[in-house]
Order: C-alpha cells, then structure tokens, then sequence
C-alpha cells in the first residue's frame, strides 16, 4: 500500500486510482477519493507515530531523558519538577526565568564567537545525551523524505 511509503497526496491518489483501474473498481466521486486518502495518510501517520513511540518506549533510559529536553524549568536551577523556590513569599518564576532544554537547543546561536561556538557543542551534547537509538525511525517516512534529512 503506497501510503505506508508516500506522503504526496497526488502520488497516492494516482497509485489508488491506478489499482482501482487494475481491480476493475469504479471509481468514486472526487471528494470520495479525497476523504480515503485523507484517511489513509491519518492512519499511517497515527501507525508511524505508534511504531516510534514503542520503540523509543524500548530503548533504555529514553522516555525519561526525552521527557527532560522537553521539562520547563527554572532556568540555571537543576532542581526537580516537583521542587519549587519561594522568593518572598511567591513560588511562581519569571516567565523570563523559565525555559526547556528544548527551547534552549532551538535558540539563535547568534554572532559567530568563542562564546557562541561552545554554546552550540553544548547544545550538540545535549541532544546527543538524549540516546534515540539509531533505529528509531527506520521504516517511517518516504525516501525522499528520508534522503532530504
């Protein structure tokens, strides 16, 4: 089935209409055929995310360092989630104070210096710590799609 394979709308609805032809299928409406592929592409997408999410799940160590990147936090407090600072009498941060690790990997690294060139390992060895085995996303997606990352 092209749509475990394919991402384009328009190759999968030539290769349904194709496989119709072949099966002696009428057809349906325009809109029919929009909704089935719609449909399928859902249902391979919602597979796909499934067969990551178990493998990740598998991997040791995984989930709960994914779960880390992605934590908002105070911002240079190594503190746990449930750990909370009370600075006169408020236990709420400073929006500006807070951020993921995530958040911090996806920033601008800004004019190239020194400063900046280690900012960037950091961020590398912070998203290599995170250990998605190399197999994770074998099989998901297309090859173009593949071939483009």
């Amino acid at each position: 089935m092209i749509w475990h394979d394919e991402r384009r709308e328009e190759q999968v609805r030539a290769e349904l209409l194709r496989q119709m032809r072949v099966d002696l299928i009428e057809p349906p409406t325009a809109a029919q055929v929009n909704t089935i592929i719609r449909s399928a592409l859902h249902q391979a997408d919602e597979r796909a995310v499934a067969e990551v999410a178990a493998r990740l799940a598998r991997a040791k160590d995984c989930t709960p360092r994914l779960d880390a990147l992605v934590f908002t936090g105070p911002t240079g407090d190594d503190t746990d989630p449930g750990d909370s600072a009370t600075v006169d009498g408020d236990d709420t941060a400073d929006e500006d104070d807070v951020e993921s690790v995530l958040a911090d990997i996806k920033a601008h690294p800004g004019n190239v210096s020194l400063n900046s060139l280690l900012d960037e390992i950091s961020k590398l060895g912070q998203v290599r710590a995170v250990g998605v085995p190399a197999k994770a996303f074998t099989g998901i997606g297309c090859d173009s799609c593949r071939t483009r990352a």
